[in-house]
């Protein structure tokens, strides 16, 4: 995303705003509509919506007009002028959005939040992976729980599949029958306050043999009933991969 700073008037005082560059972000005219007062019924915005017709090549009833009338046929100068109107109209729905946050506060969290923890723990993060942390935050977001340094923490560990966590994994033994067998444990990434007990599929094959002769069907985790099972191999994968292929 392209970033300009407007230095704009924010209600009755001067402030410099940085915020998307409307002519290299698709979603600004979402921001605008919302924001900008009385958008329907601004002729500036209709008149911006015929200078966007002209730059654009797409000539008709009043933008056509105005093209002959008001730019005599040069398009450069109506582009200048669409240039000009746009970056109006989107000082003053910066100017709305800022009225309508009054009375209201933000906690901020950051790339380099998640840059510092991840460094912290141990995680080696890709291009984009702390970005997908920051979406996961958001779209995930529970009030109940707020963000803290345990929910991104979580949060890395699905992302970076090249970690501490999952480079070193930790098995759990599920014990059924006097036998110990090898599973996992993971974090149900849709509700952090569970986790997901996954046991091998020798498991499985061992509790249904039993169950035609003695009917014993259980296994024990914890005094937990096993709902989980994978392969050996699929046992290896990281927490996001495993999370994934069970559910």
């Amino acid at each position: 995303m392209s970033i300009k700073k407007y230095h704009i008037n924010r209600i009755e005082e001067e402030a410099e705003v940085y915020a998307p560059d409307p002519r290299q972000d698709d979603g600004v005219w979402e921001f605008v509509e919302k924001y900008y007062h009385k958008y329907y019924s601004c002729d500036e915005i209709m008149r911006n919506d015929d200078l966007c017709k002209i730059a654009n090549g797409k000539l008709s009833g009043e933008a056509e007009k105005m093209f002959i009338e008001e730019f005599g046929e040069d398009l450069e100068l109506a582009t200048a002028a669409f240039d000009q109107s746009t970056r109006y109209v989107y000082e003053r729905a910066i100017v709305g959005f800022q009225r309508s946050q009054q009375g209201t506060i933000a906690i901020v969290w950051g790339l380099k939040d998640v840059e510092e923890r991840a460094k912290y723990n141990g995680y080696l993060l890709k291009e984009g992976d702390a970005q997908k942390v920051l979406d996961m935050l958001k779209d995930k977001h529970d009030c109940n729980i707020s963000i803290t340094w345990d929910v991104i923490d979580d949060y890395l560990s699905y992302i970076v599949s090249d970690s501490v966590d999952d480079v070193q994994i930790e098995w759990v033994p599920i014990m059924f029958q006097g036998n110990e067998y090898l599973g996992r444990e993971i974090t149900d990434l849709h509700d952090k306050d569970f986790t997901l007990t996954i046991a091998p599929i020798s498991l499985s094959e061992a509790i249904n043999l039993d169950a035609k002769g003695t009917g014993a069907s259980e296994a024990t985790l914890k005094d937990e009933l096993i709902a989980y099972y994978a392969t050996e191999e699929e046992l290896k994968l990281s927490n996001k991969e495993l999370f994934d292929l069970i559910c």
